[in-house]
């Protein structure tokens, strides 16, 4: 017998998301993910190209519950990666949350460049959030 895990993915990026300066901004949103327990894990799984920001020295990660930056932060303090501004790199990760038993439970990661003078944007990317 088998089994089938609840799972989501992005579709393709349709278009750059401009990263504004020092604003945090969403660049990837998943679909909304069903979980019919409580104590179900859901494992994320992401990549994006970002063309980083004049003057910016790092970036920020943050992963959120919802659609927005607003959203219920699930990452204590966000993952920081050091940079060189007008360059183009490929950012990675993944994260684990128990939100409980949630229909349509949705992740976005975040994007915060720091100390930019100037637009970054992410070019492409996924989001997968699995369900165990």
């Amino acid at each position: 017998m088998g089994v089938r895990l609840p799972s989501v993915a992005t579709a393709p990026q349709p278009a750059a998301v401009t990263l504004v300066t020092t604003a945090e901004t969403v660049i990837l949103t998943s679909p909304p993910l069903n979980l019919s327990l409580d104590f179900e894990q859901v494992l994320l799984f992401w990549w994006a190209t970002v063309v980083i920001g004049t003057g910016t020295t790092s970036v920020n990660i943050l992963y959120k519950r919802g659609t927005t930056v607003g959203g219920v932060r699930i990452n204590a303090s966000g993952v920081n990666v050091q940079v060189t501004a007008g360059n183009t790199v490929t950012l990675s990760g993944c994260y684990a949350d128990v939100p409980g038993a949630v229909a349509g439970q949705q992740y976005v990661v975040t994007l915060t460049q720091n100390a930019a003078t100037a637009n970054g944007s992410a070019n492409d990317g996924a989001l997968i959030a699995l369900a165990l």
